[in-house]
């Protein structure tokens, strides 16, 4: 009997947790391969700012977190969406498709190896996105980006150069909704664990 308590409580909880979130998940199945893709309702906006072009605009790199389910077989992706509002100004520092990044968590780094992502754009953005790559991590990551205080992507372009983002609009904290969603029963452990 304490046991059914202490499952009810934890799955109240967890349902709590995912009502505090902004966002939904939207699931995408591609019917031409099968393959079902879930993202967030929007993505988090990071943003380069270049003073000695313009005040106001600015190049973004919108982030997203992607699921591909495969006939059941998942894999998590972080989606980098490269935009700008100055005229010129990506084209400039981006002479290719970025060849890796460096998220930066908190002070932690990971570096992780982009592909160009060569589907539909999975988010709808402010700014037309004019380059897409992804890469794969871990639910663990997501969860980790999610509890950030401070998250910040470099991206490593091939001729050496790099770029640098910082938060510019969203909520990390909306990405533990999408952890959870993708592994319910770690979400409920976790919600366990914290009681």
């Amino acid at each position: 009997m304490k046991i059914t308590g202490m499952i009810t409580g934890a799955a109240a909880l967890l349902l709590l947790n995912a009502c505090a979130s902004t966002q939904s998940l939207e699931p995408r199945l591609d019917e031409m391969t099968g393959v079902t893709w879930t993202t967030l309702s929007e993505p988090v906006a990071m943003a380069h700012s270049t003073p000695q072009l313009s005040t106001a605009a600015r190049d973004y790199l919108y982030v997203g977190p992607i699921e591909m389910n495969e006939r059941g077989t998942r894999e998590e992706f972080l989606w980098f969406g490269l935009a700008t509002t100055v005229p010129g100004a990506l084209s400039d520092d981006l002479a290719s498709i970025p060849q890796s990044l460096v998220l930066e968590v908190d002070g932690l780094a990971f570096e992780l190896p982009v592909s160009e992502w060569d589907e539909a754009v999975p988010y709808e953005t402010p700014a037309t996105v004019t380059h897409s790559v992804t890469a794969r991590v871990s639910l663990d990551q997501i969860g980790l980006i999610a509890g950030a205080q401070r998250v910040r992507v470099e991206l490593h372009n091939e001729d050496g150069s790099s770029v640098a983002y910082e938060h510019w609009n969203g909520e990390w904290i909306d990405w533990v909704a999408f952890r959870d969603a993708m592994d319910p029963a770690a979400a409920l452990t976790r919600a366990v664990a914290r009681n």
